[in-house]
């Protein structure tokens, strides 16, 4: 007999297309054509480990998947942003027009935002309102109460060292649309100068 082997088959095939074989077991068997020896070779490997290899191949699907969404969610610290496009003006430019002293209407004033401001990296220089928790609060109009934006900080541990009431210079993000009662917000924040 050949020493051809199909999952733990020893199988030998003659001229006339009939196949002998000894199973996995040491048992003689015959089978009249190949497609009966192949029926019954996968058919006792199925039955065996098969349904084990479909576990472990839906186990493994199963884990790449939570991996690339836990890649997508949390990109590795080494990976560069991708470039941004400059916002048409700076961040103060951006309150006193699109803010709450705007004299645009709303539905102008959000428009130019979209178009102008958001998702485009713009720079501000203003003071502090307060810093902590990776993120600043800037105060940009002298009539607003509390802040006028608020950055979230690339690197959260770059608001450790800010004072409130200084003068710092940051390159942002803006993501939201601001008013007379909720701050702009924006993402991305880095120290420029201080």
């Amino acid at each position: 007999m050949a020493d051809d082997l199909v999952n733990g088959w020893r199988y030998h095939r003659d001229s006339s297309g009939a196949v002998s074989a000894v199973d996995p077991n040491g048992q003689q068997r015959s089978f009249p054509n190949w497609d009966a020896f192949w029926r019954e070779a996968n058919g006792k490997a199925a039955q065996r480990g098969g349904g084990r290899s479909l576990g472990w191949t839906i186990v493994g699907v199963a884990l790449a998947g939570i991996a690339a969404v836990y890649i997508g969610q949390h990109p590795s610290p080494s990976s560069p942003s991708p470039p941004r496009e400059l916002a048409a003006g700076r961040g103060e430019d951006m309150v006193s027009t699109l803010g709450c002293n705007g004299k645009w209407s709303d539905d102008k004033k959000k428009a130019v935002f979209d178009s102008d401001y958001k998702d485009k990296l713009t720079t501000i220089t203003e003071k502090i309102a307060k810093a902590g928790d990776g993120t600043v609060d800037l105060k940009v109009l002298p009539s607003t109460l509390t802040y006028d934006i608020q950055v979230r900080m690339a690197n959260a541990g770059d608001t450790y060292s800010l004072n409130k009431d200084e003068v710092v210079t940051f390159k942002f993000v803006p993501t939201m649309l601001g008013g007379c009662i909720l701050s702009f917000d924006g993402k991305e924040g880095v120290i420029v100068s201080r």
